[in-house]
């Protein structure tokens, strides 16, 4: 990214080739701006932001795969599949002008992926790969090289890269120092934690996913689940300020860059402002990447009409329950955890346990870790309970809700 004063680099410059790379795993919970906050990091000189999500392996904590795991593999193509990559490449096969990129600012065209120049490419590899962290990287930089950006691979025009950055969102996100244990063979884990006001996150889930008003218990689980990714993420940036951090993202992007300066810029060690960074995905503009920009409502905090989508009585529950949460982390604003050095009020007694107890706690929310699964296997069964209770046109109601943000926005 170029600025009046050149391009925005990192401090320190790039490590030699034969060190572990540094990840940058930007976690959230759906739709809470990870994928907009991989787009800024995309921006960065040094920088190979994955222009997709990559879950590394395991699917709720996002986790690596060990050396025994590894070495209990068949090949190349059980590698693929093993860090759920294979998915990702039978997407792009299928879609060979780059639309799982999204690039959403009229340079649709210009990006594309090799797919069988890549399996070719990663297969001849792994007949000399010994160790798992070898397969991790050498797959994480044959992916960049074979992302061809108006015909151009990204990986050998703006890399080779020792900083990556991935968005991955999760149900849940495990307690930094197991993850970065399970890490420490494939790269130096850093952690930047994503949070979006819980009503505007549950709003946009109950906007953007199907069928979610068939499920009686959406926003007490979709709470929940986000009242667990807070009290996580709070906890691995107070303990290990020096590899976490927060940001707290809002749809106004002004005051989003604002925020990105004091977190988690500090952390990357960027020389350059906020100001200057924008949305790109391996380098092109993503000017209309989100909802909010595609809409002209990017210079506001509230996207949707809360009452009218979850009603008023949802609407109460959140209020109540985020008044309940702040109460508990001893601040009066979600603004204010962002600037906290130390734990405050009830968390701190919270924070003062050792990490099994915690991750007890934090299990304790049990089926809130999994959903959306609970609505999404059950869903025979939820269309049984609405026919029961609410009749016909009940069913009929939730289905046309469904359709309408489905297809008609």
């Amino acid at each position: 990214m170029e600025t009046a004063a050149g391009p925005i680099k990192l401090a320190g410059g790039e490590s030699p080739a034969s060190m572990k790379p540094t990840l940058y795993l930007i976690n959230a919970i759906s739709r809470s701006g990870g994928t907009y906050i991989n787009a800024l990091l995309d921006g960065l000189h040094g920088v190979g932001a994955f222009p997709i999500e990559v879950p590394f392996n395991k699917a709720l904590t996002a986790g690596f795969l060990s050396q025994d795991e590894f070495e209990a593999l068949g090949g190349v193509e059980d590698w693929l599949r093993a860090i759920q990559l294979d998915i990702h490449l039978d997407l792009f096969a299928g879609d060979p002008h780059g639309r799982t990129f999204a690039a959403k600012d009229g340079n649709r065209s210009a990006l594309a992926f090799d797919v069988p120049g890549f399996r070719a490419r990663l297969g001849e590899a792994f007949r000399s790969i010994g160790t798992v962290g070898e397969a991790y990287r050498i797959t994480w930089r044959t992916f960049f090289d074979f992302c061809l950006v108006r015909g151009q691979s990204f990986g050998q025009t703006a890399g080779p890269f020792s900083i990556y950055a991935n968005h991955f969102a999760t149900n849940a996100i495990g307690l930094y120092e197991a993850l970065e244990k399970d890490a420490a063979p494939v790269c130096d884990l850093h952690l930047i934690h994503v949070v979006r006001d819980p009503l505007e996150n549950i709003n946009s889930l109950y906007y953007h996913w199907r069928f979610s008003s068939v499920d009686p218990h959406f926003v007490r689980l979709a709470f929940a689940r986000w009242e667990v990714y807070l009290y996580t993420a709070l906890r691995n940036r107070l303990l290990y300020p020096e590899r976490c951090d927060t940001v707290l993202y809002t749809a106004d992007t002004d005051r989003l860059r604002a925020r990105f300066a004091v977190s988690p810029l500090p952390l990357l060690k960027m020389a350059g402002t906020a100001a200057a960074l924008r949305p790109t995905v391996l380098g092109l503009d993503m000017a209309n990447q989100s909802y909010k920009e595609r809409q002209g409502i990017s210079a506001v905090d509230k996207v949707y009409d809360h009452e009218s989508l979850i009603g008023p009585e949802g609407v109460g529950y959140i209020k109540e329950n985020l008044q309940r949460v702040l109460t508990f982390l001893g601040v009066d604003a979600l603004e204010e955890l962002m600037a906290l050095d130390a734990p405050k009020g009830e968390f701190s007694k919270l924070m003062a346990v050792d990490g099994t107890v915690m991750s007890l706690f934090l299990n304790s929310f049990g089926e809130a870790l999994y959903f959306p699964q609970s609505y999404s296997l059950n869903f025979v069964g939820n269309m049984k309970r609405i026919l029961r209770n609410k009749g016909a046109l009940g069913l009929g109601r939730a289905a046309y809700n469904t359709v309408k943000r489905t297809f008609l926005g």
